[in-house]
């Protein structure tokens, strides 16, 4: 009901404030949007996959006194500093996680609201395709550690676009302190020199078949720059996961050509002061090399709100001067099956036991409600027991 009452609610501003652009009462229908994902995410109740983790694992973390000496001898999840530090404040303040999860929602949403704000001319589309894409559900309820790195990756993003390179590498050294897979953002700015077009597209499609068969040599040289225990852990329980050849061929086609025809379009027409220029050969790199390593995959999640901004942004003002019909219907088309692909089909997951994968989402219970799932906690147990 509460996932249904948020979707109805989005739904009415985009057709009131981003169609018909009304503009009374826009500013407090924001803010109600940003309360009700909050809400959301703060009172549920064993909601998540990852996040019922880090709640059994609560007890488990320190005080602010005992920051400290955790880090240097109880850390054996291999948190960073940071994310050890916020669980820290709300510990010393209850046992009770809700308190963490008040303060996770404000964190994160609150960086992706002013993003938003200040992207995008369309804000409640952004939010519309953020929350039934289940992306919402994703960084709030899976990738915890994550999300909030990614939150301030946003904030710095005028950075990146500026070339103020000391205040935005300070902000990625913040968000590396709250999650590893934030190294990199220490390179993203090289993408900034690399120019997405038609050779780029073709050369890295080609350079698959190296990649195919150098992949181990390829990891090793990867390996080498991972400084951290905890780097290097991940990385060795990434290098376990394998696709079949369907479901590389699968992946592929989904994750990579369906990006091209929107990313082609906007990137070979002439215009001037074009933004995220480096976002376009970022995305379709990482997209590309996830299909053979996994861990790729995670720094996808630093580019998915861009992502859905630049999109909506097509959407309202260039998609209706397309005047072909078959070419309109092709974007379309794609654009919605790659963006709606990036957590949905996961919802047809399963593990050895007929357990869902969706089930970690839905139905929602919140704390006022405190239903324990039988097929969630069961599922969130036997996780990597795939089918």
């Amino acid at each position: 009901m509460l996932y249904t009452s948020i979707f109805i609610f989005l739904l009415i501003c985009v057709f009131w404030y981003d169609l018909r652009n009304q503009v009374t009462g826009k500013t407090i229908c924001y803010f109600i949007s940003f309360l009700l994902i909050v809400g959301m995410s703060s009172f549920r109740h064993r909601v998540g996959g990852d996040a019922l983790f880090y709640e059994d694992y609560y007890p488990e973390m320190p005080g602010l006194t005992e920051v400290p000496y955790f880090i240097r001898y109880q850390n054996f999840q291999l948190f960073m500093p940071l994310w050890i530090i916020i669980n820290a404040i709300t510990k010393s303040l209850s046992n009770n996680i809700v308190f963490f999860q008040i303060l996770h929602a404000l964190i994160f949403n609150t960086l992706l609201f002013i993003f938003i704000k200040k992207y995008s001319s369309k804000p409640f589309s952004v939010l519309l395709i953020f929350f039934t894409s289940l992306l919402c559900f994703y960084y709030s309820f899976e990738i915890q550690r994550e999300a909030i790195a990614v939150g301030i990756f946003l904030l710095n993003i005028k950075n990146l676009e500026k070339k103020d390179w000391f205040r935005y590498y300070l902000l990625a050294t913040v968000s590396f302190l709250f999650h590893i897979s934030s190294i990199i953002l220490f390179v993203l700015p090289l993408f900034k020199l690399v120019k997405f077009n038609r050779k780029l597209v073709v050369g890295m499609v080609l350079g698959s078949v190296f990649i195919a068969i150098f992949k181990k040599n390829i990891l090793d040289f990867f390996t080498f720059f991972l400084f951290l225990d905890s780097m290097k852990n991940k990385a060795a329980l990434y290098l376990e996961i394998n696709f079949s050849i369907t479901g590389f061929i699968a992946f592929y086609i989904v994750r990579v050509i369906l990006f091209l025809p929107v990313a082609l379009y906007l990137c070979t027409e002439k215009r001037e002061n074009q933004k995220y220029q480096w976002f376009y050969s970022a995305f379709f790199t990482f997209s590309l090399l996830a299909q053979f390593f996994v861990g790729f995959d995670r720094f996808l999640n630093y580019l998915y709100p861009v992502y859905l901004v630049i999109v909506i942004d097509f959407l309202y003002n260039y998609f209706p001067k397309i005047k072909s019909l078959i070419l309109k219907s092709l974007i379309v088309l794609t654009m919605f099956l790659h963006l709606f692909f990036i957590i949905e089909y996961k919802l047809f997951v399963t593990n050895i036991y007929g357990e869902h994968y969706y089930t970690l989402f839905f139905p929602y219970n919140s704390i006022l409600d405190p239903h324990i799932n039988k097929e969630r906690e069961s599922f969130y147990a036997n996780q990597w027991l795939l089918q």
